[in-house]
């Protein structure tokens, strides 16, 4: 079984909540210490991320990636059903594989949520993945249990998009970003649609699928800031990658949303964030933003998206006019093939050579080499389903899943 590494943000759908003890706590605090310490040695440089869970795992490939990215800590049989992937404000996420099928499961803890005064959160969330798990730039959600003290909920489990691209060595890899940003357009444009508002878009919150028959799709995940509805005024959501509205404490909709994929792939092409530094400076920063003072890239078609991405005034923020079709047609996507994302028949992406890393045997270890929508890749996914089915049907006491088992 490849590894894989989990997404973690500080109110995300894979890192809810603090800590449900201070050993955890304490837990999570030595396994970020370990994944960066190796980080470091492996590349030879402190990775600028800072994972906040307990991560014993590896990252693997986007699109057709065939190339062998090992493990940097060892083996994948380490990460055990049951382990801590996550901790945030309002739980923990722990890991369950069984038949072949990962899966993610979010325990909200219910005193947390009553002395934030945040009961209804956990029904917009389950409420908002119900509704969107049509799209395939969403992640999969599959149910939940409910207990006196808590709510899980059971989705796919996935790659986290930044490490990712600290692994593959991906920031300023124009193409990766531009089939990723596609990605994540559509998903909102989905979200928008069903009257969804995500208000938490950034890289920690968007996971890569590898597993599928068509590896390299980006997921939205993290619906825990999410608004049912067309407009909003509270302020929940990470301040970086906020619109100069909701910075204002105005009243919003979903042009924010587009605000902050302008800021997602600016830090994919660039590798740092639009806006950094303490609150006020970052406040500050995005109130006066400027998009003419972006810095020059590579080619100016993607500048050109971002500007019209973070726009101050948010009716004229690109796909506001004229929805999705603004995105589809914009000089940056000149000759990408929107049909084949749509029915996720991608070609794959002409990575950069990397350097391969080695296990403590000096034996290097590979990804399988299965292609997008590959014979070899479906056929697994239909061996794994019956064990899947028989795990939710345990899990969620689901009859009619039950029955099959």
């Amino acid at each position: 079984m490849e590894p894989i590494m989990f997404g973690v943000s500080g109110m995300g759908l894979y890192s809810i909540g603090a800590s449900a003890s201070v050993s955890a706590a304490a837990s999570t605090a030595t396994a970020t210490a370990a994944v960066t310490t190796a980080a470091t040695v492996a590349t030879g440089t402190a990775p600028f991320w800072a994972p906040a869970a307990a991560v014993t795992c590896a990252v693997v490939g986007i699109a057709a990636l065939t190339k062998a990215i090992v493990d940097l800590t060892g083996s994948d049989k380490e990460l055990q059903n049951g382990a801590i992937l996550g901790t945030g404000a309002f739980g923990r996420v722990t890991y369950h594989s069984e038949g072949g099928r990962r899966f993610a499961l979010k325990s909200i803890d219910h005193k947390i949520l009553q002395v934030r005064k945040m009961e209804g959160s956990i029904a917009v969330e389950r409420r908002a993945l119900e509704m969107c798990g049509e799209s395939p730039f969403v992640v999969k959600y599959f149910g939940q249990t409910v207990t006196s003290a808590t709510t899980v909920l059971i989705m796919e489990c996935l790659e986290d998009l930044t490490m990712a691209y600290n692994r593959l060595q991906l920031w300023g890899h124009e193409a990766s970003v531009k089939m990723h940003a596609a990605c994540v357009a559509e998903g909102l444009s989905f979200l928008h649609q069903k009257g969804v508002i995500h208000r938490d878009i950034k890289p920690r919150n968007l996971l890569l699928d590898t597993q599928s028959c068509t590896p390299g799709i980006c997921k939205i995940a993290d619906f825990g800031s999410a608004k049912l509805g067309n407009r909003a005024l509270t302020f929940v959501g990470t301040v970086e990658y906020m619109a100069p509205e909701r910075v204002r404490r105005d009243d919003y909709g979903t042009a924010a949303d587009w605000w902050s994929l302008g800021c997602v792939v600016y830090e994919l092409l660039l590798g740092q964030k639009m806006f950094a530094g303490a609150i006020e400076e970052v406040h500050a920063s995005i109130i006066n933003f400027d998009p003419a003072n972006l810095p020059r890239m590579c080619s100016s078609a993607p500048e050109f998206f971002i500007r019209e991405l973070c726009v101050e005034e948010p009716s004229q923020r690109l796909p506001m006019g004229s929805g999705i079709r603004g995105i589809r047609q914009h000089c940056w996507y000149c000759g990408f093939q929107w049909p084949k994302l749509a029915n996720q028949e991608h070609s794959p992406i002409q990575l950069p050579k990397l350097a391969l890393h080695r296990h403590h045997n000096d034996q290097t270890r590979g990804l399988p080499k299965v292609g997008c929508g590959s014979a070899e890749a479906c056929k697994e996914q239909v061996a794994c389903s019956k064990a899947t089915a028989k795990f939710l049907g345990r899990v969620l006491k689901t009859p009619q899943l039950q029955s099959d088992m």
